[in-house]
């Protein structure tokens, strides 16, 4: 897995992308996964992007429908594709 960064000037900018894509792919559930612990969501009830901008260093999302993970690094979101995952699609929909 290859991490890229999510475009975007600012971590919030970032999220929107991200859920925007999430969005536009039909992904309705993922787990959120932070110090240990996993949360199952459901992306239409969720304030994914308020979420995502938020997300502390280490922690992931998960999209086992697409086979993507989005983590927080340092200071900005990155994502990659598991194997198998949809890579092309995701890229395309979040822009980079």
């Amino acid at each position: 897995m290859t991490a890229r960064r999510v475009p975007g000037g600012t971590v919030f900018e970032q999220a929107i992308r991200v859920a925007g894509a999430m969005a536009e792919l039909g992904v309705s559930d993922l787990v959120f996964k932070r110090a240990g612990t996993c949360t199952g969501l459901t992306a239409r009830q969720t304030d994914l992007p308020g979420m995502l901008a938020t997300m502390p260093p280490g922690s992931r999302l998960e999209c086992a429908s697409l086979g993507v993970v989005v983590e927080m690094r340092s200071s900005s979101l990155v994502w990659s594709a598991v194997a198998g995952g949809s890579e092309g699609k995701f890229a395309a929909a979040v822009g980079g």
